[in-house]
């Protein structure tokens, strides 16, 4: 069939099927198919560009909604309280402000002191020096800050350790049992690294394959040396680090995790409203077999909580803590006005149950918050009850002499700690070392 030159007949779409025939339709279906492709994968991309950013290897500037993206406290850049944080063996508390104060508490009847320094930006976490009861290391933008005494009557001075990046941010750290080297997360570089502060030296890095995996390795009961040990021993047979990553939390993004003293992880992930639970063998631990299978499953489904016949909206949970008898687990919400603290068994080869017990809650038409909250022993009313005895300052030096074992320090109530949007702290009684035990307390 012929056409006139007139005829637009550029478009091949606009011709007939008669026309054209089969190779036009296969081209048409082509170009549709092509289409249709591109508009799936974009589709993919842009629903799961968070799990797909985890696993990319460049480096990009930070921002600011970098760092929130990955960090437990709720809307951390604009948290009047970013992190609480207690000296495992002595009586000094920390709060680290959204103004980028260091809040120093060296006793609950003593007024704070504020601890401000130049370089000290966009602060996250920060760790007790388990051998000294002042020394106390903030990490943030660009490094950390170790404020440290050289008397007992001068003031706390700061002394700086930057990063070779200095656009990185620490996510987290941690001091290793002995208190002379430290380890700390990375955010930009992905990786975890061993130093020691007094130096100003790295002696050792781990690569991490996603930024999300410093939460289960750097919150590992009771030392994270044994990391570093076990990573040293392994490195000539196979990348230990990697096969953890891949057995422990496979291709989830975690949100927030934390370690029960028999090895057990409980952890969050990212828009997702359940607690998971990953547990070895029975008397295995991490370490100890780092490539044996992992077991994950699902310890608490949070889509629907009902205490004390109430509902309450537990969809969207920020940070999870545990308390030092494995007891009591808290769950803090993006922009909710209550903690759920629920009960938690995990007996050797038993899988982990948990089991919604108390809400705390505030009145939501202040549109109040929590930031973020922890657990802690006042040790203060230890030593005051039963004396100096069941102290030990060189931390170090004395081992397990303060541990949950001590029928003294069984007698203590272990209290969690809420930090609110409007910048009140709130301490919340917890009692009972047992399931059995919480229960009848609380319910006599």
């Amino acid at each position: 069939m012929e056409c006139d030159d007139d005829d637009d007949y550029d478009n091949d779409e606009y011709e007939t099927p008669q026309e054209q025939g089969p190779i036009w339709r296969l081209n048409l279906f082509l170009k549709r198919f092509s289409c249709k492709l591109y508009q799936c994968i974009y589709q993919y991309i842009y629903t799961n560009h968070q799990q797909i950013s985890q696993l990319m290897f460049w480096k990009h500037k930070l921002t600011v909604q970098n760092v929130t993206e990955f960090n437990e406290t709720c809307n951390w850049y604009k948290a009047t309280i970013r992190r609480i944080i207690f000296n495992p063996c002595g009586y000094e508390r920390v709060l680290l402000t959204g103004d980028d104060r260091v809040v120093y508490f060296y006793d609950k009847l003593m007024p704070a002191t504020t601890l401000r320094f130049y370089r000290q930006i966009n602060i996250n976490c920060g760790a007790f020096r388990p051998w000294s009861g002042h020394d106390l290391i903030v990490g943030g933008s660009g490094g950390m800050c170790l404020w440290h005494k050289s008397n007992v009557e001068l003031p706390l001075s700061a002394s700086w350790i930057g990063l070779k990046d200095r656009e990185d941010f620490v996510t987290d750290l941690q001091w290793l049992h002995g208190g002379h080297h430290l380890a700390c997360a990375l955010l930009n570089a992905r990786c975890i690294q061993l130093w020691q502060p007094e130096k100003r030296q790295v002696m050792l890095e781990i690569q991490m394959q996603c930024a999300d995996s410093y939460l289960w390795a750097l919150r590992f009961k009771p030392d994270i040396q044994e990391l570093f040990y076990h990573l040293k021993i392994d490195e000539e047979d196979f990348d230990s680090f990697s096969d953890w990553e891949t057995n422990i939390k496979g291709s989830k993004v975690l949100q927030s995790a934390c370690w029960s003293n028999r090895g057990h992880l409980l952890y969050l992930t990212r828009n997702c409203c359940k607690v998971f639970s990953c547990t070895p063998h029975a008397e295995h631990g991490i370490f100890l077999h780092p490539s044996d299978e992992w077991y994950s499953e699902t310890a608490l489904d949070l889509s629907f909580i009902e205490v004390d016949g109430q509902r309450y909206n537990c969809r969207h949970p920020q940070a999870i803590a545990i308390d030092l008898y494995d007891v009591h687990v808290a769950i803090v919400f993006n922009r909710q006005p209550h903690v759920l603290i629920c009960l938690h068994h995990a007996g050797f080869g038993c899988y982990v149950r948990m089991r919604p017990f108390r809400v705390i809650s505030c009145t939501p038409d202040f549109n109040l918050y929590p930031t973020c909250c922890t657990f802690a022993v006042d040790y203060a009313k230890y030593v005051s009850d039963y004396g100096d005895s069941h102290y030990c300052d060189d931390y170090a030096a004395c081992g397990d002499e303060i541990d949950i074992n001590d029928d003294h320090l069984r007698q203590l109530s272990i209290s969690l700690f809420i930090g609110w949007s409007s910048g009140y702290v709130q301490e919340v009684p917890v009692k009972g070392r047992t399931v059995k035990e919480a229960l009848s307390i609380n319910y006599r």
